[in-house]
């Protein structure tokens, strides 16, 4: 069905590069990142740091590489640090999670306040295998989180700029990274205002601007 296609617009090369394998010409796709409404999603300025807080938003599931966030953090076993999941918890990872209060991980399932709660938290770790653009990597960046986060993800994000890009299903890497924003205190705040100023650049109304520009583009090409 691909090939019936005249243009494609994908939210990250992470799926440009997943069409190109599939034979589609580069011409024919355009990369448009998806927005983020940076008045609802930002810093917040009186944090409390008496927790070294992690955070993690959307299906806790397989898909999203929760097996390998668990075990890294379970393995770190980090002193006066907190790992909060935000979002269904799938069947499938149940077993991973049966000791969570041991290893201070909380569970807050589905919430609808999600831009209160990120940015109570110092950094955002998103170990996803597969995705467009997850759209939880921007809201993050717009509240001024630093982030950990997989090329699978379709991020936005650059490595050791705004966050770290680390392989998909590595628990060292993601153990690695959480350590040195746990390590290093500091670098938080320099990685969050980066981290802010990118989210700035990807709103909602950029978004929309972007893509009726490739509309009149396409159109006028016909």
């Amino acid at each position: 069905a691909l090939n019936y296609v005249d243009y494609f617009i994908v939210p990250s090369d992470f799926v440009k590069d997943s069409l190109i394998k599939e034979k589609i010409s580069e011409q024919k796709i355009f990369v448009v990142p998806f927005g983020v409404d940076v008045k609802k999603f930002k810093p917040l300025e009186n944090k409390d740091n008496k927790l070294f807080k992690v955070a993690f938003a959307g299906n806790i599931n397989n898909r999203k590489g929760i097996p390998y966030l668990i075990q890294a953090w379970k393995e770190l076993n980090l002193k006066d640090a907190e790992l909060n999941l935000y979002g269904r918890v799938y069947p499938e990872v149940k077993k991973y999670l049966k000791d969570a209060e041991k290893y201070n991980i909380r569970l807050h399932g589905f919430v609808s306040n999600i831009n209160e709660e990120l940015p109570k938290n110092h950094i955002f770790v998103f170990p996803s295998l597969l995705e467009g653009s997850a759209k939880s990597v921007y809201e993050a960046l717009a509240c001024g989180l630093p982030v950990i986060t997989t090329y699978n993800s379709g991020s936005i994000i650059r490595d050791k700029v705004e966050g770290f890009i680390i392989p998909i299903q590595n628990v060292k890497a993601i153990k690695d990274k959480i350590l040195y924003f746990y390590n290093h205190r500091e670098q938080i705040k320099i990685f969050g205002k980066r981290a802010r100023k990118l989210a700035e650049k990807y709103t909602l109304e950029i978004y929309g601007k972007r893509i009726v520009e490739i509309y009149k583009l396409v159109s006028e090409n016909e």
